[in-house]
């Protein structure tokens, strides 16, 4: 893995180009979506590319979901005149709180499809889409559509055969020009200069930096022609969800562990919500374990916790499946974290709240404690209003968050120094670590709350 920065002090409010990634449902409550699932790979295949699975869900499924979560619950699924979708896929396509409307092409070039809607937002089925693009397009005033003037070879060539900008699988168009189109034969992919003045988002145009992920990205999109664009849009929708403000650890060691196991977990069963909770009982097998007395074991085991964490999260990114337990999994996490340090004291003090050893284990569990505290008066009074933690504010701060005291480098510290000298010594120094990092992350709090320019601009790209 490396990163790049590229820097620059910034003169303007991140208010005026967040709002592309913050989405108003009461803005799409009344807008029809239409995805177009008309398309196969060849004559002989059984269904339509949009019944196809790309990281375990089919593309058809994961449109629904990144449709309901930008809030729209009115849903035409179109497929050709004479297709029959399997039961399986009718009966779980419904069940995700979305008005499912099943419609033939002939009903589409017949303005019956669009006849209750001025404008409607189309979604090629065959087409990979980020949910933020989707979002962009709706944002936008009037009718849109999503172009890339700087598109990935591959999808160039399947889409425009040309040298301007190709559409990149959704827009929001008109009634009557979404009939006109579908009574031509595949325009709705080829022929982009057939939709007029229709105006043209670039994906290029948009703000590169993800908010969630907090790191630069570019975002996503990919026609699905063929198996070898399957494989190629999972390896990109793994490494799309991987986040940026990382300690060393969880980037050089735990990542590529984390997508190796999300590329085979995310065509099972398994949900993140499951992984969440085994990661939280392993965790707390940690906290046994150190009572007990098998430090090095519970070490280890500490170590391979940090993996799971990570994989819960990774999958939920990945398939569209986030949720209310997602979000209070980082409450979750530092609960049976503060357990490893308290359980670290007491064990080592053998249960002497006036040993020191047992004093460094409430100091550390303070120090990580305040250096929560410290993000979060800089998110309150500085960061939300240009969309930036202290993990990434500057390029400076970025550096200092891959070694500032976190779980990880604890852990990892810990455990190297007690296979040097002792599970003591290591906490003493996990303790020296946290320290010194709530001072430079406080001072750093301080420094910016003081500042009153913008944040310094740069891009990071993790690879």
């Amino acid at each position: 893995m490396c990163w790049a920065l590229n820097a620059q002090r910034s003169t303007t409010s991140y208010k005026k180009t967040k709002t592309i990634f913050v989405f108003s449902t009461t803005d799409t409550a009344l807008m029809k979506a239409i995805i177009i699932a008309t398309t196969y790979q060849d004559p002989t295949s059984p269904d339509p590319i949009a019944l196809t699975k790309i990281c375990g869900v089919t593309l058809l499924e994961r449109h629904l979901r990144a449709l309901k979560a930008c809030g729209i619950d009115r849903v035409d699924v179109v497929v050709n005149d004479d297709d029959v979708l399997p039961n399986d896929h009718c009966k779980d396509l419904t069940q995700r709180g979305v008005s499912i409307g099943w419609r033939t092409l002939e009903e589409l070039r017949r303005h019956v499809v669009v006849a209750d809607t001025e404008s409607a937002l189309i979604v090629l089925g065959d087409y990979v889409v980020e949910k933020a693009l989707i979002e962009a397009v709706l944002r936008a005033e009037g009718d849109c559509i999503l172009v890339d003037s700087h598109p990935p070879l591959g999808a160039a060539q399947a889409t425009h055969p040309g040298h301007g900008p190709v559409f990149a699988g959704v827009g929001v168009v008109s009634g009557a020009t979404i009939s006109a189109l579908a009574a031509c034969d595949r325009s709705l992919t080829s022929n982009l200069e057939t939709l007029g003045d229709v105006r043209q988002i670039d994906v290029n145009a948009l703000p590169s930096f993800d908010p969630a992920l907090r790191r630069d990205r570019r975002r996503m999109w990919m026609p699905i022609t063929s198996a070898d664009d399957v494989r190629v849009a999972e390896a990109r929708l793994i490494a799309g969800v991987q986040k940026g403000s990382l300690d060393l650890p969880a980037q050089v060691l735990h990542a590529p562990i984390e997508n190796w196991a999300v590329a085979r977990l995310c065509g099972t069963s398994i949900t993140p919500n499951q992984l969440t909770l085994i990661t939280n009982i392993v965790a707390w097998g940690v906290t046994a374990l150190i009572l007990t007395g098998h430090f090095m074991s519970a070490l280890l085991l500490a170590a391979v916790v940090g993996v799971m964490d990570g994989i819960d999260g990774k999958l939920a990114r990945l398939k569209l499946m986030t949720s209310r337990i997602g979000k209070l999994e980082h409450v979750f996490d530092m609960i049976f974290e503060y357990s490893w340090w308290f359980a670290l004291g007491w064990a080592l003090s053998q249960g002497d709240p006036s040993a020191p050893v047992f004093a460094a284990g409430v100091a550390l569990i303070l120090c990580n404690f305040a250096d929560t505290v410290a993000s979060g008066v800089f998110w309150f009074f500085k960061g939300r209003e240009h969309g930036r933690r202290l993990d990434n504010y500057t390029p400076l701060d970025l550096l200092v968050r891959k070694v500032a005291g976190r779980r990880n480098i604890y852990v990892w510290t810990i455990l190297l120094t007690a296979s040097l000298s002792s599970v003591e010594t290591g906490l003493w120094v996990a303790l020296i670590w946290g320290v010194v990092t709530i001072l430079v992350r406080g001072g750093r709090t301080l420094m910016h709350l003081r500042d009153r320019r913008g944040p310094v601009e740069f891009e990071f790209v993790v690879r």
